[in-house]
């Protein structure tokens, strides 16, 4: 998805590859997945899915910036203004109210499991 991301990129750049910083984006990204996959679907305590999906950002991470490294952009003309963009103090903003929200409702719905698994229904006698 990566690489096919940067193919869609529309810029007025000519765009070159270390192919074996390719390589290597993709063994860390195989490989770091692979294992928090693993760890994910055959260990049930929730310490260790947490260090699972811990494991998977590291992977996104470390893939990403391997990929950028491999990657060689060289300007070919002067590029001009899009119609449209956020940036500046916008996109900080989106970024963390987006990022807000996500934690919230993650947090909401692990309380909510929570919550199902310690509360038992009363007997009556």
């Amino acid at each position: 998805m990566h690489y096919g991301g940067m193919y869609a990129m529309s810029l007025r750049a000519d765009l070159s590859f270390n192919w074996s910083m390719v390589a290597t984006s993709v063994l860390i990204a195989v490989s770091a997945a692979a294992a928090a996959l693993w760890i994910a679907f055959n260990i049930s305590k929730t310490s260790h899915r947490f260090a699972a999906a811990c494991i998977m950002g590291l992977a996104v991470c470390a893939m990403h910036y391997t990929g950028m490294a491999a990657a060689d952009f060289v300007c070919v003309a002067s590029k001009s203004s899009p119609a449209w963009t956020i940036g500046g103090i916008y996109l900080s903003t989106l970024v963390f109210a987006t990022i807000g929200l996500v934690l919230v409702l993650l947090l909401w719905n692990l309380l909510g499991r929570v919550s199902e698994t310690t509360t038992a229904p009363l007997k009556k006698s």
